[in-house]
């Protein structure tokens, strides 16, 4: 069984992580990276625009971190999934973006062997719930 398509963003104000990310994912044929960027302004209006099913977010960026896109993508009921990104492992900012409404909670050390695995959870989630 193929997977669907899944159309990514990836948000970190560090160009040398987001480009591992992109390695990482370019294992997985059936994602494609469609927008990119180093802040959270900027994350959110690419978010807005609609391209991208799936939004990565480093937790620390600047303009907005990524929980505060977050709240707002749940906010304004954007139905793009994030995915968080980060440096720690804190169990008060694991709580913070579970209220946020982000879907996975990744350390930047797991990227390796977490982020293909989620994306393709939501990429089959997302397909069940078309079928409905």
């Amino acid at each position: 069984m193929s997977l669907p398509e899944l159309r990514i963003l990836i948000a970190d104000d560090h160009h040398a992580f987001r480009r591992s990310v992109r390695q990482v994912l370019a294992a997985a044929p059936e994602m494609t990276i469609v927008a990119e960027c180093a802040d959270g302004v900027t994350a959110l209006l690419e978010i807005r625009a609609g391209q991208a099913q799936v939004a990565v977010l480093d937790l620390a960026m600047p303009g907005l971190d990524g929980l505060a896109v977050a709240r707002a993508v749940q906010a304004e009921r954007l139905g793009c999934p994030v995915i968080i990104l980060t440096m720690h492992d804190d169990a008060e900012l694991v709580e913070k973006a579970r209220l946020a409404g982000v879907s996975h909670y990744i350390r930047k050390q797991n990227v390796v062997a977490e982020l293909v695995p989620a994306l393709r959870q939501l990429a089959v989630q997302g397909s069940k719930e078309l079928a409905k």
